[in-house]
């Protein structure tokens, strides 16, 4: 079973976002899930005995985000599900705690989306819930464990009185598990899988620059479209490029972590070679096509499937990869207009029409500063809570007093002052104050400048 043989697009995205509203509070929805876990199923208690539970909370919320986030990329989510559930059956996880788990998840998302929490969205989360616990029992049972199937209701199910008996192993079953589960613990590929590619790809180590020519031959030959993104590209350089990456993915298959981090760099070098989205499968086309060739009578079909499942996957995390940096580079974009825009606005509340004039006079002289005055001046400091505007523009004005040398930004912010709702006398009693801190002769001058500003308003 995958992923996307039973999860439409419409409930993944009620997934995704249910689960964003359920991330911004933090460790308090995986604080809930395991309270509630324990209270209603003290039973499961013992298995967490040894666990240290604020590394435990850490751990619930990154399983489900990595779940969530990667639900529109089948190959990559089912393996992460089927690694989980081998994982479990080292926790002492058995068939019968599926079921309780499940309750447990629905009745934390309802608590925690309030209004949101939807039949539509209570089907979607019970409908993946299903989905998940099935990939997770399958890996588990193929492990070495003779977990009882259960069907598709009984996985979640609020009042569930039947009971699975426990899972009875031999030794020699038991020793197969754990060597299974040393291999297959930080994997996203099924071991067997790992292996197969390995074993494979092991002969072509010995024909690497063969390899790597006929590759290009076959790409550039039977995709032309693709040979001017190369135009530049000395052949030699480039074959070195591909047995690097193909090195680099085939050495890290058995570490996840490594192996995400090192596919999605290259999946963001690639894009800025000019590759696109559609030509990954041109370019899985041609490696096939190469492998073929060159293994020969060890091209089985079951190697061809194990090559194929593996390209499509590393592809999934190429592609996420440059989705995840383009996302990340408009986010940053709209934050600077979000910043300036709200800037502007900022700006024409406190000054009006002579904050227009102001920018315009950086503009023609300085266009970077006057754009850092808006961003960051009144886009950041200025809209930050805390205080007022009135109290905001006395505190300019204090501070603009204390420098002596800055009368035409007085000026402005004494306009400002006005605008905020402060009165001329406390404008004068701000100024009086200073005396204290700047002296007489600086107050004189804010004095002076003041009659003007309160002259031009009269």
């Amino acid at each position: 079973m995958r992923v996307d043989t039973v999860l439409p697009p419409r409930q993944i995205k009620l997934l995704e976002s249910s689960f964003a509203a359920v991330q911004k509070k933090g460790s308090a929805f995986a604080i809930t899930f395991y309270e509630t876990l324990f209270k209603d199923y003290p039973q499961v208690r013992p298995l967490f005995v040894k666990t240290d539970m604020a590394a435990q909370l850490e751990k619930l919320m990154n399983a489900l985000s990595n779940i969530v986030e990667n639900l529109r990329y089948p190959s990559l989510v089912t393996n992460t599900l089927k690694s989980m559930g081998i994982r479990n059956v080292s926790y002492g996880v058995l068939p019968e705690h599926y079921p309780l788990v499940g309750n447990v998840l629905l009745k934390s998302l309802k608590l925690h989306l309030g209004e949101q929490w939807t039949p539509e969205v209570e089907a979607a989360w019970t409908a993946a819930y299903t989905t998940f616990a099935y990939l997770m029992l399958e890996a588990a049972e193929r492990s070495g464990g003779d977990s009882v199937r259960q069907t598709k209701d009984e996985i979640v199910q609020p009042n569930e009185k039947k009971k699975t008996p426990p899972v009875k192993v031999t030794p020699a079953v038991e020793n197969e598990r754990a060597e299974t589960l040393k291999q297959v613990t930080d994997t996203i590929l099924p071991i067997e899988q790992i292996i197969i590619i390995e074993n494979s790809f092991a002969p072509i180590k010995s024909k690497f620059p063969a390899f790597a020519a006929t590759f290009y031959e076959l790409l550039f030959q039977e995709n032309p479209q693709i040979k001017p993104l190369f135009a530049e590209s000395n052949s030699l350089a480039q074959y070195e490029k591909l047995i690097d990456s193909l090195l680099s993915i085939i050495d890290n298959l058995r570490d996840s972590s490594v192996l995400i981090n090192v596919v999605k760099k290259m999946g963001k070098t690639n894009t800025s070679y000019g590759l696109l989205p559609e030509h990954y499968p041109l370019v899985g086309k041609a490696l096939l096509k190469s492998l073929k060739f060159y293994l020969e009578s060890q091209w089985t079909s079951e190697v061809q499937t194990a090559w194929i499942e593996a390209y499509n996957l590393i592809t999934s995390l190429m592609i996420q990869g440059v989705k995840q940096k383009e996302d990340k580079t408009k986010a940053q974009t709209n934050n600077v207009v979000d910043r300036y825009e709200k800037g502007k606005e900022k700006l024409q509340q406190i000054y009006g029409q002579a904050g227009d004039r102001y920018t315009k006079s950086l503009k023609d002289i300085a266009p970077d500063l006057s754009r850092y005055v808006i961003e960051f001046g009144f886009g950041d400091i200025y809209s930050r809570p805390g205080l007022d505007l009135k109290s905001r523009q006395i505190a300019t004005i204090a501070a603009l007093v204390v420098l002596g040398n800055a009368e035409s930004q007085l000026m402005d912010n004494i306009h400002g002052a006005l605008n905020a709702g402060c009165t001329q006398d406390e404008i004068v009693e701000v100024m009086i104050q200073m005396t204290l801190y700047a002296g007489f002769p600086a107050v004189l001058r804010a004095i002076e400048v003041a009659k003007v500003v309160f002259a031009e308003r009269d």
